[in-house]
């Protein structure tokens, strides 16, 4: 596939996409890296645009210099204050059952906000942020929260190479896993997709006991 098919491809995937504005969103492609330039109403947004992308087949690699401004925003320009957003950064994390909010605290400057603290499980810490993606006026968001699990008692490899072996968008064959520290995943091989890529860095997170993921995986026919 040339960079113009694949521009297309990915053109009608953002078109797709109910969740986003697809005429907002600029695609350039050299060499199988997208380019997505344009404007976005929020963070979840631009986060839909990247998980487009990452689903179509040949994307190599992204960079994403989309900018958050809401139209509401530049019409009226009445933008929350940071106290404001702090507010409601505390209030949605609280109304998150997958969060425990009580481990985490939020700073707000500038309209970035910054997660710290600390969770037992990586989901946990995914939750959070996304939370705080949905919220209106967020420019940006730092994600310091600490994953702190539970002790594991079984074997942390084994336990993941059984999950990449029972998921079908995995190829098991091509990865090798390695666990250090003893609480620090390796992932090793090669991956036929970024979205390939993402299941196997899940499926490693999923293991208790997991501290921190080291993702060394590349992309099938990509150079060293």
């Amino acid at each position: 596939m040339n960079d113009r098919e694949l521009q297309e491809d990915i053109v009608a995937e953002l078109d797709f996409d109910p969740t986003l504005n697809a005429n907002k969103i600029g695609v350039a492609v050299n060499g199988g890296v997208v380019t997505l330039t344009g404007r976005v109403r929020s963070l979840a947004e631009k986060s839909a645009a990247e998980n487009a992308v990452r689903r179509v087949d040949g994307v190599r690699a992204i960079v994403e210099e989309i900018d958050v401004s809401s139209d509401d925003d530049d019409v009226r320009g009445d933008r929350l204050t940071d106290e404001e957003l702090a507010h409601r950064a505390i209030n949605i994390l609280q109304w998150d059952n997958s969060v425990p909010n009580e481990r985490i605290e939020v700073t707000v400057r500038s309209g970035t906000v910054t997660l710290s603290g600390d969770v037992p499980w990586q989901f946990q810490r995914t939750a959070a942020e996304d939370a705080i993606r949905r919220l209106s006026g967020v420019t940006g968001v730092l994600n310091n929260i600490l994953i702190r699990p539970r002790i594991q008692t079984g074997n942390i490899q084994k336990i993941i190479e059984e999950a990449l072996r029972r998921n079908s968008k995995i190829n098991q064959k091509a990865i090798r896993v390695s666990v250090r520290d003893p609480a620090t995943v390796v992932l090793d091989g090669t991956v036929r997709s970024l979205d390939e890529k993402k299941a196997v860095e899940d499926a490693a997170w999923c293991a208790l006991g997991v501290e921190a993921v080291e993702d060394r995986l590349t992309l099938s026919g990509a150079s060293p």
